[in-house]
């Protein structure tokens, strides 16, 4: 399948491109500089030049708090782009495959929230991802949108990374006990993708490892794993003052999916074979 990869500098297209003979993928990487997927005439461009089969959209405005200002560029990249693929998806005949958020929840569910339950984000962030599921759901015939959690691979953006970084010459580090979803591997939510492309129909999915934990609790299980002695301070959200919101509980049930790796060993994985840390 020759696919042409949007956002080619993140974590998860990483995984894409690293994985890619594995995956059958003739992959054509762009990042932002090479190719802005707000700009809808140099995008058609590109398609009509390499006709793929697949568009991957790995492109996303992902600074949650930054959003709340500097909203017209969160809306032109998760929405407006969105918008762009969805409507050259039916020109050109290609499957497009968009990954979405968590964060198009409210957090206020007791239980996993299934792809049939009603989004209602609550930060500009999550209403900007809902509008480019709404974008692609009414233009698109051929799409995938697959929303996630709390990913984690290869790249500055990673929590584990960060969380390394945050305990450097630190004697506490404190982390938020109370927001909790599910930590997912980057590498997992790669393969499963594939997976779903190749055997499932269209439509709305929800992928993430199995299992879920606090901030907290993943902080604690990274520390202790790494054998880090930095003692961990759990405290609440509202000790740190953000302009965005978060969903508390935004954790999301893969129904009709099956979860087969949980979240502890993707992190172990992942921490055993990252050079970065």
């Amino acid at each position: 399948m020759r696919a042409i990869l949007l956002g080619a500098n993140g974590q998860l297209a990483r995984e894409f491109i690293n994985n890619s003979v594995n995956f059958n993928l003739q992959l054509i990487p762009f990042d932002k500089g090479m190719l802005d997927v707000t700009n809808f005439f140099e995008l058609k461009e590109v398609i009509k030049i390499y006709m793929p089969d697949i568009v991957l959209n790995c492109a996303a405005y992902n600074h949650v708090d930054k959003a709340e200002s500097d909203w017209e560029a969160a809306y032109k990249v998760n929405a407006l782009g969105p918008r762009n693929l969805a409507v050259l998806s039916n020109e050109h005949n290609f499957i497009l495959v968009h990954f979405s958020s968590d964060y198009v929840f409210d957090g206020l569910s007791s239980k996993p929230y299934l792809i049939y339950d009603k989004p209602n984000p609550i930060s500009t962030y999550g209403k900007s991802k809902l509008s480019g599921e709404k974008e692609i759901t009414s233009l698109c015939s051929k799409y995938y949108i697959i929303r996630t959690s709390w990913v984690f691979g290869d790249g500055t953006n990673s929590f584990p990374r960060k969380l390394i970084e945050w305990s450097r010459g630190k004697r506490v580090v404190k982390i938020v006990y109370d927001q909790v979803s599910s930590p997912t591997s980057a590498r997992y939510l790669a393969t499963k993708t594939i997976d779903i492309i190749k055997n499932l129909p269209y439509g709305i999915y929800h992928v993430t490892n199995s299992g879920y934990c606090s901030r907290y609790e993943w902080a604690k299980f990274i520390f202790d794993f790494l054998k880090i002695e930095v003692e961990l301070e759990p405290v609440k959200s509202d000790e740190f003052v953000t302009p965005a919101k978060r969903p508390s509980f935004s954790v999301l049930d893969n129904f009709p999916l099956i979860g087969d790796e949980d979240w502890k060993e993707s992190t172990t994985n992942y921490l055993l074979s990252t050079s970065q840390l």
